[in-house]
């Protein structure tokens, strides 16, 4: 059986991926014997991390990614969108 300590940080880094947390970190570690509540937070807290990590690096990602045609066609094309959304309900609310 695996120490405490190393299951929690085992959830931890394969909740760090979204479609892995509910579905594979946290069933899996509970059966290798990690306490159910121990498992959950340490999920909550690898999101949040993630989240974290993610926003403070979203400017840097966001102008790299940019240099791709098809994330800059896709980018352009969602604000093209969410601008004709705007219109539509700034001409409701007048």
């Amino acid at each position: 059986m695996a120490s405490t300590l190393h299951l929690i940080v085992l959830n931890f880094f394969l909740s760090l991926i979204p479609i892995v947390e509910a579905k594979f970190a946290i069933p899996f570690t509970i059966s290798r014997g990690l306490h159910p509540a121990l498992a959950f937070l340490s999920s909550l807290l690898a999101g949040i991390f993630g989240a974290i990590i993610l926003f403070l690096f979203l400017d840097f990602i966001h102008a790299r990614l940019l240099k791709y045609s098809f994330y800059k066609r896709s980018f352009n094309y969602a604000i093209v969108l969410i601008r004709k959304k705007e219109a539509r309900i700034k001409d409701k609310m007048n």
